[in-house]
Formats: C-alpha cells, sequence, structure tokens
C-alpha cells in the first residue's frame, strides 16, 4: 500500500518563525448565551482581534501574523472620513441583538444593501426567527437579503460577537447555505479572509474543509487558504489542485453520486504522491527573497460602518509554479481518473496529454494494489460453484459422494450438449458477421447515434466551424453544462468508433484531430434530418 503521511511542509520552504501558542480551536458550539458584551470596555481587550477595533483610535496599525507562513506582515489602515452612512444600521444592530425570534409564516424580502429600517413588522419577525434557529444550526427557507443582514450584524457588531467566536458563525452560515444560495461563495470567500486579516486570526481551515475547493476556486488571495494549511493533508490537496489543475474532477459525471467518496479519497491520494514528485523536482517554490503586495478596502461590497470601513495592506510571498506543472499536474488529475474508471468498468476515458514516464509510473504504481484486489474479487465471483464440492481437504471426503458428483457430471454433460453446439453455431455466425463500417452505420437512421439530439450536433458543429454564437445558444436553451453535454457525445462515439472524439481545451472543448472526417460526417447528415 502507498504511504499517505504527511510529506510537504510549507513552512520547511521559507524561513522558521517562531511558533505561538494556539488561538483556540474553530470547532466548538456556539450558543446564543454565550454571545454577549464581555465586561469591561472593548477597546481595552485584546480577544483574539486587533486590538483598537471596532473604534480605531488610530490612524494604522501592523502586526506579523505566527500562524501563516506566506503572510509576512498585515497592516490595517483607518478610513478617514467624517460621516458615516451606516451609523443607523450599527445601532439598530445593537438594539436588536438580544431579540429573541419565534416560528413563524415565511415573508419574502429583498433590498441590494438589506437594512433593519427597509423591514416591515412581519419581516422583522421572520427574521428573528431565521436568525436564532441558524444559531441553533437550522436552515429556514430565506432569501439572499435575510441571510447578508445576518452576515453584516457579524461583521459590524466585533464587540457584542468576538471575533473568534464570530468567524465560527460565519462559517457556519456559509456552510449550511451555500447549497440554497449559491451566489454567496464569491462574496464569502473575500470577506472571511478580511475578517481574518482584520481581527488576527488564523485560516479556519477545519471549518470551511468541506467546501475548501470552491474556496480556492473565488479566492483572490490563495495564500491565505493555502499557508493556513501546515501540510499537504487532504485539504492541502484539495487546495492545490483548485490553484493549479485546470481539469475539476468534481465536475465529472462519473465522480457524482455513490462514486464521489470513492473518486475524492483516491485521487486526492494518488494526487499526493505525484505532488511529493512534482515538488521534489522544483517544479514549485516559494519566493522568498521579494514580497507581493495587496491592498483592498475590507468588506467590499458589504454593507460597514465607518469604524469597521479601513484598508488591509499584506506583504506576502507569492505561490510560484514553475513552467509546465500546471500541465503535468491536469493531465495527471485526467490520467489517474481514467485508472478509476477502468478500475468501475466505465468505458469512456478522458483523453489525456503526454504525461512523463515518472509521472505515469506514480499514478500506476498507486493504483496497482487497486487493480489486484478488484482481479482477485472478480476471480473469486466468477468461480463456479460447482468447484466447491471438490474441496476434499476442508469439506471431507467420501467414495460415495465422489461417485455421485461424477453421476451428476455425466448427467450436466448430456443435457448441455445440445446447448453447447447451438451457442458454437451462433458464434461461428456472429464472427462471420463484420461489425459495420462507419460509413455503413451512417445510413442507419439517426446515424448510429439515436441517443445524441438535434441541440448536441448544433453543439458539435460549432465546434467543428469555430461558431461560438451557436454554441452560447446550445448550453443556454439546453440548460446544461458544457461538460454534460462533452460526456454524452464521448459516451456515444466510444460504443461507435471505440474512442471519444472530444477533449478538453483552454476555451472548452475541441474535436479530436484524428476524428474530425467523421464527426463532420455525422454532424451534417443529423443536422440534415431536421
Amino acid at each position: 500500500m502507498v504511504d499517505l503521511g504527511d510529506f510537504w511542509d510549507l513552512s520547511d520552504l521559507i524561513p522558521k518563525k517562531k511558533k505561538t501558542a494556539d488561538r483556540g480551536p474553530f470547532k466548538r458550539e456556539i450558543r446564543l448565551g454565550e454571545i454577549r458584551e464581555p465586561e469591561g470596555d472593548p477597546r481595552d481587550r485584546d480577544e483574539g482581534r486587533l486590538g483598537s477595533i471596532p473604534c480605531l483610535s488610530v490612524s494604522e496599525e501592523s502586526y506579523l501574523p505566527t500562524d501563516n507562513p506566506l503572510i509576512r506582515r498585515v497592516t490595517v489602515t483607518a478610513r478617514e472620513t467624517g460621516y458615516s452612512f451606516y451609523a443607523q444600521f450599527r445601532r439598530h444592530a445593537e438594539a436588536y441583538f438580544d431579540r429573541r425570534g419565534e416560528e413563524c409564516p415565511y415573508v419574502p424580502f429583498f433590498s441590494y444593501i438589506p437594512q433593519y429600517s427597509q423591514l416591515s413588522e412581519e419581516q422583522l419577525r421572520y427574521y428573528f426567527y431565521f436568525r436564532d434557529a441558524l444559531r441553533r444550526g437550522e436552515t429556514p427557507r430565506v432569501d439572499y437579503s435575510y441571510f447578508w443582514l445576518y452576515i453584516y450584524e457579524i461583521l459590524n457588531l466585533p464587540d457584542r460577537i468576538l471575533p473568534r467566536d464570530g468567524v465560527v458563525l460565519l462559517c457556519r452560515a456559509w456552510r449550511l447555505y451555500r447549497d440554497k444560495l449559491p451566489k454567496i461563495d464569491k462574496y464569502m470567500t473575500v470577506w472571511l479572509t478580511d475578517y481574518c486579516l482584520l481581527h488576527r486570526l488564523p485560516c479556519p481551515t477545519e471549518e470551511i474543509s468541506p467546501f475548501l475547493d470552491a474556496v480556492m476556486e473565488h479566492s483572490d488571495f490563495k495564500e491565505f487558504y493555502l499557508g493556513g494549511i501546515s501540510a499537504l493533508t487532504e485539504d492541502g490537496t484539495a487546495a492545490l489542485l483548485a490553484m493549479i489543475s485546470d481539469y475539476r474532477f468534481e465536475k465529472s459525471r462519473y465522480a457524482k453520486g455513490e462514486h464521489a467518496d470513492f473518486f475524492r479519497r483516491h485521487l486526492f491520494a494518488v494526487m499526493r504522491e505525484v505532488f511529493r514528485v512534482l515538488f521534489s523536482s522544483g517544479r514549485a517554490s516559494i519566493d522568498t527573497e521579494e514580497s507581493s503586495v495587496l491592498s483592498r478596502a475590507a468588506f467590499s461590497g458589504s454593507l460597514c460602518s465607518h469604524n469597521i470601513k479601513c484598508t488591509l495592506t499584506v506583504e506576502y510571498l507569492s505561490f510560484h509554479a514553475a513552467a509546465g506543472l500546471r500541465e503535468a499536474v491536469t493531465a495527471s488529475v485526467k490520467y489517474a481518473e481514467n485508472k478509476l474508471r477502468a478500475l468501475l468498468s466505465i468505458k469512456s476515458r478522458l483523453s489525456v496529454p503526454p504525461l512523463e514516464p515518472i509521472l505515469s509510473a506514480t499514478v500506476d504504481r498507486y493504483f496497482a494494489d487497486l487493480f489486484s484486489r478488484a482481479e482477485e474479487k472478480r476471480k473469486i465471483k466468477q468461480r463456479p460453484s460447482y468447484e466447491a464440492l471438490y474441496e476434499a481437504e476442508s469439506r471431507g471426503f467420501s467414495l460415495e459422494g465422489a461417485k455421485e458428483i461424477e453421476s451428476l457430471s455425466w448427467e450436466n454433460a448430456r443435457l448441455l450438449a445440445s446447448e453447447e453446439e447451438a451457442s458454437e453455431t451462433l458464434l461461428a455466425l456472429a464472427d462471420s458477421s463484420p461489425r459495420p463500417s462507419f460509413e455503413t452505420a451512417l445510413q442507419e437512421p439517426g446515424g448510429s447515434a439515436p441517443s445524441l439530439s438535434h441541440a448536441d450536433a448544433v453543439y458539435l458543429h460549432s465546434l467543428l466551424t469555430g461558431d461560438g454564437d451557436s454554441r452560447k445558444r446550445v448550453l443556454k436553451t439546453t440548460d446544461q453544462s458544457e461538460d454534460s453535454i462533452a460526456e454524452r457525445i464521448n459516451l456515444a462515439f466510444t460504443e461507435l468508433l471505440g474512442d471519444i472524439v472530444l477533449e478538453a481545451s483552454e476555451n472548452g472543448y475541441t474535436v479530436i484531430e484524428d476524428y474530425l472526417d467523421e464527426v463532420m460526417k455525422w454532424t451534417e447528415k443529423r443536422l440534415s434530418e431536421k
């Protein structure tokens, strides 16, 4: 078996930093009774947050993070303004903070920048019910506006909800509603980064690990999340794949449903072995000489009062991928997925770009044991049941039993003789009838691929002619992903030609050059039928 222990640590690649005590686990339950204003003046406390927030008394403060080896310095600069447009929101948030909610009928609510003053009495009651339910981990029905109002509370009340608790609440709300409200990913990815940087909190890797790949996809500051993973665990592998690979195996039709866990477990494990080879050869590096700088307004696009609105400037070490690394990782993922498809007896295969022998050998070595066990199971499953009758040592042996077995065998041979002769005749006829050629198959109704629709033909024609507008219209009218259409076309042509005809590219899919003539002939025939 392949050793899947941790092998790659970012801290080994850059100068060591002095370690400090952990700021506390993120995995904890937050009950309503715990979310209260602490005793004393909040400006005198440093409870895992920037000391002068939420009332920034100085114009600028800097600190050196100790829990992310990629971040060198974070500077928080107050936004100079004498007017706070959202001061009323903060006053209302403080006044309503302890209000309890009771279950009540759902009331729709919409606002681009939701605030309490925009809510009717019925909407306000429903919001309090939703807020209490969410604090308990429940997920009542809500619109985006209710959800954002809840998030704005956490961002604007660090003196009522300590940031070490607020980050848990942010991640929990995100995790519970991201499937129901898919648009929140791109905003929460940025706001969670800003919240942690502003309040001196480490990346909450455990809280976001179930959807870390989506986080990496939307993040414009991936080093924050990548540097929060001390070793290349499953979460770290997911983060690197989302950052480097052009192919997302999670979107494959075969990596979903009953096979989802199987795909994730083995693809992440084998890619850890591939990364071991790639990093040991110097394909990736961390630039320790020059820092990159990121500067932006915190919580861009959200509702923030003046004492929260500030500018974040981050000096960090940029993660660089050497030339060819992206292509090597993408090809390795596809090659590994083909191995998994073979294990599951799936005929369809991905088109894999040229892969270096050392990488293909690494993948082959990982799957060798899996294929060996699968073959053993296949042999056991195919073992004739009558063989068990001949296990003399384990089942005992008697002369009478042997004679009875021999008698039954002769009787079975006599009964099966006619069936075997008939089977041999059928096999001979099948062998003498060659498989129809592609030209012959085109003469059949539907072009021998009845599972493909007119829309599929239009899609193929758009790839052949480079007609981007037609391709977009097909995707819009069919309401299907391009991956789904390509998989269906490849499956149909695999049955016909014995191979796939489409392969992924930087701009979608392209027809494999070897099959241009066949695809063109089928497409023209299919389009002429309508």
